[in-house]
């Protein structure tokens, strides 16, 4: 049996799309937080696939259990 890696996403500029949705599509990966200065740049992907934000990657880290950034 594989364990699900969980993953981070810390910058949402234009590249997060092309993270976010392979992320939240494989079975063996699962997207938890996404992380950006300015949140609205995360939000949009943020409410289409029900993920929190954070403004700051170290609360994220204490906060989610994460396996890759």
């Amino acid at each position: 049996m594989s364990k699900i890696l969980q993953f981070a996403l810390i910058g949402c500029k234009r590249i997060a799309k092309s993270h976010v949705a392979p992320l939240t599509e494989l079975t063996n990966a699962k997207l938890v937080a996404l992380c950006d200065l300015v949140p609205e740049k995360a939000q949009d992907h943020a409410d289409k696939h029900g993920l929190p934000v954070y403004t700051n990657y170290h609360a994220m880290l204490f906060k989610e259990e994460v396996d890759v950034i």
